[in-house]
């Protein structure tokens, strides 16, 4: 698993150079990871390379400035890019993606998590394109040898 989750934070940097939106959050856009809150200001939406493509939605809580970034974030993999709102699953890294559910993974300097369950039910809203989740309260596992933590986030994609 740990493998997984340092492939998809790769991928996340990596995406950065596809498209970056670096516009302030036009609303209220955080989520919590442990017992701190993080505020959303860039975004960045695209698709991966290599192996299965999947649409990587990267949200931080500081623009990403050259190669080792200090930036925390909340990441978001869909199968491919939601186009419609609904109720998605949240299920672990390494089950296989439909058009009915994502992975979740977080981080930054203080330590990298994954979601690694299955049932909980997240609102993907689609606005003009745009994408927000709002996660409820779930537990995250660390991949890098912290205690697990709860996860909540009310994020969307910059304008």
């Amino acid at each position: 698993m740990k493998k997984a989750f340092i492939l998809v934070i790769t991928l996340a940097l990596f995406a950065a150079g596809c498209k970056k939106n670096d516009t302030a959050a036009s609303v209220e856009s955080s989520w919590t990871l442990g017992s701190t809150t993080y505020k959303a200001v860039a975004s960045n939406k695209g698709t991966t390379s290599g192996g299965t493509a999947t649409t990587l939605l990267s949200i931080w809580d500081a623009v990403p400035v050259g190669a080792s970034p200090t930036v925390n974030s909340i990441n978001f993999t869909f199968q491919t890019a939601p186009t419609t709102s609904g109720s998605y699953e949240l299920v672990g890294l390494g089950t296989a993606l439909n058009a009915n559910n994502f992975q979740l993974s977080a981080g930054g300097p203080g330590g990298t998590y994954a979601y690694n369950s299955v049932g909980v039910k997240a609102q993907v809203t689609v606005t003009n394109g745009k994408v927000k989740v709002v996660v409820p309260e779930v537990s995250m596992m660390s991949t890098t040898g912290q205690p697990a933590v709860k996860l909540t986030a009310n994020v969307q994609e910059m304008n």
